[in-house]
């Protein structure tokens, strides 16, 4: 019996002064629209606390205090959000620019740092290409063939990674030619 009492009051007070109630709040923030959704959230609240509550003495002040109230949150919401992607603007723009600035902070591993500093004309030619193939990447496919030697790219190299500099193991190509030395002495 309270819940539709309640929600009696709730249409009549609708009825007779959406249209006052709409006015008042319009005026007040300028904006239709954040108007008429916010009376529609007072009702809203109004048809679950009324039950609860009781109808209030002047149930359109409650709506129009409720959905000022409901206008004023949103506001505040809209501005703090507004503010806030502002300041992610600026932080991408910023983000944005400063790799441009300088030289190689746009290749996150610095491949091509490393492959200046291989070729570094202070080392050797040999060490250089040495350098070079030990640190190329990996290959993705089936092994490559040099169209002049036959041979595969990663056996052409296998010479060049005993160089001074080499950290790996001899290759077997350097153990052939190191065992033969050492048996004809």
């Amino acid at each position: 019996m309270k819940e539709q009492r309640a929600a009696d009051s709730v249409e009549a007070v609708f009825r007779e002064d959406r249209s006052r109630l709409l006015a008042l709040l319009a005026a007040r923030f300028g904006d239709l629209d954040l108007a008429e959704e916010v009376i529609s959230e007072a009702i809203e609240v109004a048809l679950e606390r009324w039950p609860v509550d009781g109808v209030p003495g002047r149930p359109l002040a409650w709506l129009l205090t409720t959905a000022r109230r409901k206008a004023l949150d949103r506001i505040r919401r809209d501005r703090t959000y507004a503010a806030r992607l502002a300041e992610l603007q600026v932080e991408s723009d910023r983000a944005a620019a400063a790799p441009a600035e300088s030289g190689f902070d746009d290749i996150p591993d610095e491949r091509l740092r490393l492959f200046f500093t291989c070729c570094h004309p202070a080392l050797s030619l040999e060490s250089q290409t040495g350098l070079m193939l030990r640190r190329r990447p990996p290959p993705t496919g089936p092994p490559s063939t040099s169209s002049a030697t036959g041979r595969s790219a990663r056996r052409s190299s296998e010479g060049w990674t005993n160089s001074p500099v080499g950290d790996g193991p001899p290759s077997r190509a350097y153990r052939r030619a190191s065992h033969r030395s050492v048996g004809s002495a």
